[in-house]
Parts: C-alpha cells; sequence; structure tokens
C-alpha cells in the first residue's frame, strides 16, 4: 500500500526536526529522561538532531537538560577548554634553583670554598632573584655569606677536663662577619667570634666570670669561578690583648698547621678550645706549651677512645654590617640580653654585672690581617 508522508513526517525521518507541537525539554522530576535530554534531546539529537544538537539538543534541550553539552564534555574530561589546555600550558618549568656549597682542599692543602651563587652581588645573574640579595650592603650576596660561614666555621675540639661538659645551662654559639676588602680581585675576611656562657677560670677558678668571647679569622681570595675562594690566612686568638696573648696568624707553609675533620658538606676546620678557659689553639701542640702552673693550658681529650665526642660545632649567625646589621638581639642563640653591635661587655646571657667578657662588636670588627 502507498503511503503519502505529510511534509513535517519526511523531515523527522530525516532527522531535520521534531513532530509538531512536540518539545525536547525534560519533563521535571524524570532522572531518566534528564540523561536522555542532555545526550539527546529527542532520540536522534546525540547524533544529529539539528546542527547545534552537539552543544545544546534542540533550542529548548539547550536551556534545560545541561546549558552546554559541550561543557558537560568538559567537564568530564577534567579539562577547562575556557581557560587552560595542555597544547596551551607551553614547556615545562625546571626545578627552582638551588643555592649550594661545599668545601674542600686544593692541591696545595688549603681549604677552598665552592658555590654555584657568585660571592659579588655585580656577578650574579637577574634570573636568580631574591638570591642575590645583599641586604647589609656590602656588595656580597647573603646567600653566598651565610653558606661561608655555615661551611667555614670551625668544628672545637674540648679538653676532657672542660667544665661546660658537666654545666646543663652552657651555651656555646657563633656570631659571623664576612665582607670584603676588595672586589676586583675579590678578597674577604670571615670574622667569627665564638661566645660561650661563661668563662670558667684557670687554676682551680680564679678569674673565672660570666661571658667568654672567642675569635678566629680566614682571610678568603678569589679562585676562576665567581662562587669559589681559597683560604689565604688564618687567625686564632688565645688569650687576645692579655700579658699571655698567644695569638697566631698562619699564612703560606704555616697553613699546613691547620687541621681538618670529615664534615657534611666536605673538610671543617678543626680548632681547639682551651680546658675552661676556651682560647683558640690551631693545634694540641700550639696549645699545650707552657709547664708554668695556672699559667699551662690543656687542649683535647687524653686517653679517649673516641675524640669526636668531645667536640662541639656551635650554630652560626651572619650579623650583617655595622651600618646595616642582620642580626642585633642575641637571644636566638641563647645570649639573653647580648647584642652582636652594641659595644657592652658580653656576658653570655647570664647575670650581668661584675667582670665580663669583652664586647662581641669590637672582635667583629677588628681586622686581625689588617696591616699594623
Amino acid at each position: 500500500m502507498h503511503r503519502t508522508w505529510p511534509a513535517w513526517g519526511l523531515l523527522w525521518l530525516l532527522g531535520i526536526g521534531g513532530c509538531p507541537g512536540q518539545t525536547a525539554a525534560t519533563p521535571p522530576g524524570d532522572p531518566d529522561a534528564a540523561h536522555d535530554a542532555g545526550q539527546s534531546g529527542d532520540r536522534d539529537a546525540g547524533q544529529s538532531g539539528d546542527r547545534d544538537a552537539g552543544q545544546s539538543g534542540d533550542r529548548d534541550a539547550g536551556q534545560s537538560g545541561d546549558r552546554d553539552a559541550g561543557r558537560d564534555a568538559a567537564a568530564d574530561t577534567g579539562v577547562d577548554s575556557g581557560t587552560d589546555s595542555g597544547a596551551d600550558a607551553g614547556p615545562e618549568a625546571g626545578p627552582p634553583f638551588a643555592p649550594t656549597a661545599a668545601t674542600s682542599l686544593a692541591a696545595d692543602g688549603r681549604l677552598a670554598l665552592s658555590s654555584n651563587v657568585p660571592a659579588r652581588t655585580d656577578g650574579c645573574p637577574e634570573s636568580l632573584g631574591e638570591v642575590c640579595a645583599d641586604a647589609d650592603g656590602d656588595d656580597l650576596v647573603d646567600a653566598w655569606e651565610e653558606m661561608a660561614l655555615e661551611l667555614l666555621r670551625p668544628r672545637l675540639r674540648l679538653d676532657e677536663g672542660e667544665d661546660l661538659l658537666g654545666d646543663p645551662a652552657a651555651v656555646v654559639a657563633a656570631i659571623g662577619h664576612i665582607y670584603p676588602t676588595s672586589l676586583a680581585p675579590l678578597e674577604v675576611r670571615a670574622l667569627i667570634v665564638i661566645g660561650y656562657s661563661r668563662d670558667y677560670g684557670s687554676c682551680l677558678g680564679i678569674s673565672a666570670h660570666n661571658g667568654d668571647t672567642e675569635r678566629v679569622a680566614l682571610r678568603l681570595v678569589a679562585l676562576t669561578a665567581p662562587g669559589d675562594v681559597v683560604v689565604s690566612a688564618a687567625f686564632t686568638a688565645a688569650h687576645d690583648g692579655a700579658p699571655l696573648d698567644h695569638n697566631r696568624l698562619l699564612a703560606g707553609d704555616e697553613l699546613q698547621e691547620m687541621e681538618f675533620v670529615d664534615g657534611e658538606s666536605g673538610p671543617r676546620w678543626l680548632v681547639y678550645a682551651s680546658e675552661d678557659k676556651h682560647a683558640s689553639y690551631v693545634s694540641v701542640a700550639d696549645c699545650e706549651f707552657s709547664d708554668i702552673p695556672c699559667f699551662d693550658e690543656d687542649c683535647s681529650p687524653d686517653g679517649v677512645a673516641d675524640p669526636s665526642a668531645f667536640e662541639l660545632l656551635p650554630p652560626v649567625v651572619n650579623a650583617g654590617e655595622p651600618a646595616a646589621p642582620l642580626v642585633e638581639d642575641l637571644a636566638a642563640l641563647g645570649f639573653a640580653g647580648e647584642d652582636a653591635w652594641l659595644d657592652q661587655p658580653f656576658c653570655g646571657g647570664r647575670t650581668r654585672g661584675g667582670i665580663c667578657a669583652g664586647s662581641v662588636r669590637k672582635k667583629l670588627t677588628t681586622d686581625p690581617f689588617a696591616e699594623p
């Protein structure tokens, strides 16, 4: 039998339109219909419907169902096509720059420091950003200064009779001042004050007092790389300025007297602190030079299986410059009431009054390598 189809019926068969009076809007409260409408509007809208069915079903489905089928697809894939895509992300960024440094012994036995951070601010590339900061304004990169002090401060070896080993309130910490004396060629001073909470005195405690400031220092000169330096001279202070002053300035072949122990980032300088008085010596022989009672000194533990059990590595801070200090208050080191840059006696964070040690400031600003 031959059947005549109305014009709208032909259009319906071709998938171009719907039946008259029929819409693809989703009936309220019908989740199955909502699912169907979101994909197709009418039965064939998911494939074609009209030309815009991939985005909206028919006109009504684009206003109900989901407002944009294309948006559904984006949500399903986790891609926000309006803001980002893998194609637009560009090359993946590498890991952030990490400042590093290490020590080593040069061919002639001198202590050397190498770093991927340039020492001078004018050699620090802008691409490193805040790594190149120079808050104390001395033309050296602060990050380089911090690493230099961290790795060049000495490890201390104490005598087995040292009283601070039995003092639960004892504090030992270091304050550093590192600055250039020349930028071209680069020459740097690293002055390190070792603060003790108490000087326990000699000869049964005679001359004991609160606070003790000892110092060591290094003169550093540039190597080829912009962050690399080597020790050209070293200084240890023993009873600095006293009648029995036994300070030492080592240069040239005398630098072979320096001793080193293994550190986490290479060899570390070892300094001997005399029993109870804490004078700094480059070797045991340099310390135990006198046999005069009450003037003789002992350094290093005798008759022990492990001398390293009598060693300590004091924490260190970079004090910055007198006119642009990075650290002033030393309470964080355990020295409450003490200041790195005030010209005041150092009492080790203990009771002030009576005899205390000389000021930290004086020892941070007195260059032992300067010409007399």
